[in-house]
């Protein structure tokens, strides 16, 4: 009977020690994943609407421009409970050494309409989900002025970074990878947009043409040494005039950019991941190949030229690309396995003659556009050989 007692008690105290010594693991794994306890709206980390509302945090500054308010080395681990959100102040601030899950279809840093001309988003890690690229952006900005974005990684969002109705922002040396699009600009004037690497998740980008910098109804925005991969840079018709493209790359090749140029001659001793001719006259392309970018050939506003005997395939919207334009003749090409083969758009006199469109979604793509073809070979596009769509 004694040893009976004996055994009962060694197995409760075995079984104590069990579960302090559980206690304690779970206690080790628990904590250096906790994140620092700020007080805000639930959902949300750090929300901010007024001048007042940094008041309820203890961040270091006073939020003059000598003395910015800094939000720094905050680690995010709850998915749901990962976004900086600051509106409607006057307030400097600095955002620095986070790292942020957000919210699905929401942004990991968002500041809107903050008057103060120092605003600075600098070393930031930001990571949506490999799976469904299902957060608006990383970081999101709307009515600033003078904001610095630079020295942040950013993976797996719907949009890197995305710049509304803002003026004389900077976005440097950032990382964007695996993004639906990498870096987008709306409405905006004087932007930089210089040093970044930029990679496009093709697959599950929820955009129909992927861009790694899209810029739309914007003034006076330079895009200097950028690295692309998988895709490249579109503009629209109304940034064209203002815009500036240098040294940029993409997949291993030079973006070429030509403004207000006469009699150029392009040939197969220049080799370009992506070609832009924005108001030329009288130029010629022939023998190029251009593959695996957002728009092969784009011709703006150009007119009396020719592009002959070149190839286009794989990229991501179309293999050539023509707004605005006129008297253009493209002949003796070849454009395969693009999303639309020739797209034109707002252009008059344009002239399609000996061309071969095949295995792409549209062969071409022809909107408010007055445009001819010659004993051109259709083959085996998806939807259609020639679409034609007026707005």
């Amino acid at each position: 009977m004694q040893r009976l007692k004996s055994e009962k008690v060694l197995t409760i105290t075995f079984g104590l020690v069990v579960l302090i010594v559980s206690g304690i693991l779970i206690s080790l794994l628990i904590i250096p994943f906790t994140h620092p306890k700020v007080t805000g709206i639930p959902g949300r980390i750090i929300y901010i609407t007024s001048d007042e509302d940094f008041n309820k945090y203890s961040f270091p500054g006073s939020g003059t421009e000598e003395d910015p308010y800094i939000i720094e080395n905050y680690t995010y681990f709850e998915y749901g409970l990962s976004e900086i959100h600051i509106s409607g102040v006057s307030k400097s601030v600095i955002i620095r050494n986070n790292i942020i899950y957000p919210n699905p279809w929401d942004c990991g840093v968002f500041l809107a309409s903050v008057s103060s001309s120092n605003v600075i988003i600098i070393d930031n890690i930001i990571y949506g989900s490999a799976y469904r690229l299902n957060i608006e952006a990383g970081i999101r900005i709307y009515n600033l002025y003078n904001c610095s974005i630079r020295n942040n990684s950013i993976y797996n969002v719907g949009v890197g970074i995305k710049l509304l109705a803002s003026s004389y922002c900077s976005v440097e040396n950032n990382t964007l990878i695996n993004n639906g699009r990498n870096i987008e600009v709306r409405d905006c004037t004087n932007l930089s947009i210089m040093n970044n690497i930029l990679m496009v998740n093709i697959e599950k980008s929820r955009f129909s043409y992927p861009d790694s910098i899209h810029v739309e109804d914007s003034i006076n925005i330079s895009i200097n040494s950028n690295e692309c991969k998988n895709s490249g840079i579109w503009f629209s018709a109304s940034s064209s005039s203002t815009i500036i493209l240098q040294n940029n790359i993409v997949n291993g090749l030079p973006i070429g950019f030509f403004k207000n140029k006469v009699d150029l001659l392009f040939n197969n001793s220049e080799q370009y991941g992506q070609l832009f001719l924005v108001n030329c006259t009288d130029c010629i392309i022939t023998n190029l190949t251009i593959s695996k970018s957002i728009n092969g050939l784009s011709f703006y506003n150009c007119s009396y030229s020719n592009c002959t005997s070149c190839n286009f395939n794989e990229n991501y919207q179309s293999g050539l690309y023509i707004s605005h334009s006129s008297n253009l003749t493209i002949s003796e090409g070849k454009y395969s396995n693009n999303s639309l083969g020739a797209r034109v758009l707002y252009s008059d006199s344009i002239e399609f003659k000996n061309n071969l469109f095949q295995f792409n979604y549209y062969g071409a793509y022809v909107s408010n556009s007055i445009v001819s073809y010659t004993n051109n070979t259709f083959y085996n596009n998806f939807y259609e050989d020639i679409r034609v769509y007026n707005f």
